[in-house]
């Protein structure tokens, strides 16, 4: 499986009516006929944006996953009691390309060995990493004596220190 980043931007949506105004409230009269009417109006709000990483088998089922996250015409309800619609929903899905390194290869040959059926193919994985470790701490045992014999170098043909001589005339 792969990784994907995925940028989804959103706006949303909801309409708002009055609910549970009463005229009788604010008017101190017992002769009162309220005729109020308030009709919604709608509110579009922009800028939504979220980015955050799937593994998937490829960019279709990593668009899925995203689209199975957040679609047009979702809605959900707000901590004020409105219930808002994502409108013009975009997915950007990209796929994360990690470097490769000697870990991340090691652990990729490890689980297609741990896959395989046939157990010689699994036991030749295994040993021709074991064999890449054992010379890659062999190198670097071989990089460290190399440093210690340069140091040991250039200690031995650095100039010896100046050395004062008295004055033979006396001065």
């Amino acid at each position: 499986m792969s990784k994907y980043s995925i940028t989804t931007s959103f706006n949303l949506s909801t309409a708002i009516e009055p609910e549970g105004f009463r005229i009788e409230n604010y008017v101190d009269s017992d002769d009162i006929q309220d005729n109020t009417y308030f009709s919604s109006v709608d509110v579009d709000c922009g800028g939504g944006e979220v980015t955050y990483v799937v593994e998937a088998d490829d960019e279709d089922d990593a668009y899925s996953q995203a689209d199975g996250n957040i679609t047009d015409g979702n809605e959900f309800e707000d901590d004020n009691g409105f219930t808002w619609v994502f409108v013009n929903v975009n997915h950007d899905v990209e796929r994360v390309v990690e470097p490769m390194t000697l870990k991340r290869a090691t652990e990729i040959l490890s689980d297609i060995a741990s896959q395989q059926d046939d157990d010689e193919v699994a036991e030749a994985v295994s040993f021709v990493l074991s064999h890449l470790a054992s010379l890659a701490s062999q190198v670097a045992s071989l990089n460290a004596k190399i440093a210690d014999l340069q140091r040991r170098l250039s200690d031995a043909v650095a100039p010896a220190p100046a050395v004062e001589t008295p004055s033979v005339f006396g001065a």
